[in-house]
């Protein structure tokens, strides 16, 4: 297990499980406002992703560990040779947190 986070295909299925429990709790008149709460979720959800498993600035870690200690690590994590600019960028992010 490299992750400890659900796939896009696994989240959309517990969300779907839930947004059915809250409906059944809430009634027919939630409907719409269920299924747009689920969407802007699921929205959000797809694009946490991307940000974790897309291409980004970083290398990807091998796993949760890993990251975490990119986050601590000055250079991001960074091998020694990665470009100037790559550096430069971590420098940016990091000084927005």
């Amino acid at each position: 297990l490299d992750r400890s986070w659900p796939d896009l295909d696994r989240f959309t299925s517990l969300l779907t499980k839930e947004s059915l429990a809250r409906l059944k709790v809430l009634g027919p008149t939630f409907a719409e406002p269920l299924k747009t709460e689920a969407r802007l979720r699921r929205k959000a959800y797809a694009a946490w992703l991307k940000v974790l498993d897309g291409p980004g600035l970083l290398p990807a870690p091998t796993g949760d560990l890993a990251r975490g200690e990119a986050l601590f690590d000055p250079n991001g994590g960074l091998p020694a040779e990665a470009p100037d600019a790559a550096k430069a960028a971590f420098a940016r992010l990091r000084a927005d947190r």
